[in-house]
Order: structure tokens, then sequence, then C-alpha cells
């Protein structure tokens, strides 16, 4: 037996410590787990890479028939656009005949419309009665209108206008100028004094005038100029 055999220590020449173990080496062992663990790494390096190159040609192959239903869509859109296009332009043709009827009415309307209250307001002033009230002027534009008129006293002024404020059909009044003037009467007047005032009638809706308040007025004797 050697020294360092006898001493327990292991020798540094392999063939004497393959000896001195009685003849086992782990060496090859340990090089066929390593090859084996990095035949293992490589393919599952290997599998990964291969679903990666799978999901990406499947997502490739899932656009393109996207793609593809898109496109094939739109060319069925265009053809139907193509196929409705006189339906449409015969739809928007007639749109705008509509559209320019409409304005047609509207402008008749609104030049029928100042017409017609200067007839409603004629036709009014033909029914009431004129028992001591003369009518001197009309003034009308259809929109405002303004009545000269002139009474033998405030009995007939109040009589009258509560009866044109009966006759109104969408108008509002507005009575001034209440005063006597010297104007001749026919018989009845023998030159005195007679009554003078003014109706302002309008269809916009401005403020209501109060025929009441003026015939109250009117009862209280208030004259002007005399």
């Amino acid at each position: 037996m050697t020294p360092s055999a006898a001493s327990g220590a292991v020798p540094r020449d392999p063939q004497i410590r393959r000896a001195w173990l009685g003849g086992f080496n782990l060496l090859p062992y340990r090089a066929r787990d390593a090859r084996r663990a990095r035949r293992r790494m490589l393919g599952e390096l290997a599998a990964a890479a291969c679903a990666g190159l799978a999901g990406v040609a499947l997502w490739h192959v899932g656009r393109t028939f996207e793609r593809a239903r898109f496109d094939a869509q739109r060319a069925l859109m265009e053809r139907r656009l193509v196929a409705w296009a006189p339906q449409l332009k015969e739809a928007e043709r007639a749109a705008r005949l509509r559209d320019a009827e409409r304005e047609r009415a509207a402008l008749a309307i609104g030049r029928a419309e100042p017409r017609a209250r200067t007839v409603d307001l004629f036709d009014a002033l033909q029914r009431m009665r004129y028992d001591g009230v003369r009518l001197r002027s009309i003034r009308c534009d259809g929109r405002e209108a303004r009545l000269e008129a002139s009474a033998l006293d405030h009995a007939s002024a109040e009589r009258w206008l509560r009866e044109l404020e009966a006759a109104q059909r969408g108008w509002t009044m507005e009575v001034a100028g209440l005063q006597a003037a010297r104007t001749v009467w026919g018989r009845e007047a023998d030159g005195g004094r007679s009554l003078t005032f003014s109706v302002r009638i309008r269809w916009s809706g401005g403020r209501q005038g109060r025929v009441a308040g003026v015939a109250a007025r009117a009862r209280a004797g208030v004259w002007e100029g005399a």
C-alpha cells in the first residue's frame, strides 16, 4: 500500500484514483445527464419556436380571410350602390321638388295673409253700425291698420268702440287722440264740436289695447283742445 493510500488522501492520478475508488467512475453519468438536459432544452426551444411560427401563420391566414371577406362585402355594396344610383337620384329630385313646393306654399301664405287680414277688417267694419260715428279714413298694410273717425258725443264713440272690440278677428286695438274738434256734422251738429279719435289695429303679438279704459275716460268727459 502506498503512503498516500495509507494516510487516506485521494490520489491525484485518475488511474490511481479510479483504482482507489474500486474501479467505479461517476463522470460518464454526469456527461450523459448534461447531454440529455441540453437536448431537452433544445427540444423545448424548438417546440416553442414552432408554436410561435404556427401562431403567426394562423394569424396571417385569419387576416387574409378577413380582408378577403371585407373586400367582398365592399364590392357587393359598390355594386348595390351602382344599381341604386338611378333610384337615389330620383329620390333626391323628388325631395328637392317637395322642398321647393313647401317654399312656394309658405311664400304664398305669407303673401295672402296680409290680404286676408285686410279683407277681414273691411268685412268687420262693414257689419258695424255707424249711428253718430263717421269713419274718416282707413290705412292698412296687412300688418297694421289705422282708423281715423269722429263721433257726435262720447256715448256714440263708446258704443262704436265696444262694437269694434267685439268684432275682433285676431287683432289688438289701441285708441288714441280722443279730443274735441270743430267739425260740421250735417244738420244735427249745427256747426258745433264733434269728438275725433284714431284706432290703431295690430295683428302682431304686441301689447293688448283695452277699449274699456278709453270708454271710461270718455265717460269722465276729458276734452282736449276745446
